[in-house]
C-alpha cells in the first residue's frame, strides 16, 4: 500500500464514519419524532456504510499488522490512525445511544400494548357480566 493508498484508504474512512454518525443521528430523531420508516431506512443505509468502513479498517489492519506489509508515513501515519481510532469511537458511541434511545422506546411500546390489552380483557369482562341494556328512548 503506497502512501497515497493509505491517504485515500483514510479520509475515506473517515467520511464515512462521518455518515455513520450523521444517519444515527437522523434515525435516533426519527425514532423520537415516531418516524419509524424514516429510521428504518436510515439504520439500513447505516449499515451498508457500517460493512464499507469494516472493510477498509479490515485492508489497514492487514497493512498495519506484524507480518504485513507496514503502513508508510511514518509518525503522521500513525497519528491520522490515532484519530481515526477517536473518530471510530465516536461512532461507537452514537450507535449505543441510538440503541438505547431504540430500546426506551421498545420498552415504552411494550408497556403500551400491555396495557391495551389489559384495557381489552376489562372491557371483555364487563360486557360478558353486563346486565341486558334496554333501549334509550331517545324523544325525552
Amino acid at each position: 500500500m503506497s502512501e497515497t493508498d493509505l491517504w485515500e484508504l483514510v479520509l475515506e474512512t473517515r467520511r464515512d464514519l462521518d455518515r455513520w454518525i450523521e444517519r444515527g443521528r437522523r434515525a435516533q430523531a426519527a425514532a423520537g419524532r415516531g418516524d419509524w420508516e424514516t429510521a428504518r431506512a436510515e439504520l439500513e443505509a447505516r449499515r451498508f456504510l457500517q460493512e464499507q468502513v469494516s472493510a477498509r479498517l479490515h485492508r489497514l489492519h492487514a497493512g498495519a499488522a506484524p507480518g504485513g506489509r507496514g503502513l508508510p508515513g511514518g509518525e503522521d501515519a500513525r497519528q491520522w490512525l490515532a484519530q481515526l481510532e477517536e473518530h471510530l469511537r465516536q461512532a461507537l458511541e452514537a450507535d449505543r445511544q441510538l440503541r438505547l434511545a431504540l430500546a426506551v422506546r421498545h420498552e415504552a411500546l411494550a408497556e403500551r400494548a400491555h396495557f391495551l390489552e389489559q384495557a381489552r380483557r376489562a372491557v371483555a369482562a364487563y360486557a360478558r357480566n353486563a346486565p341486558p341494556s334496554t333501549p334509550v328512548d331517545s324523544a325525552n
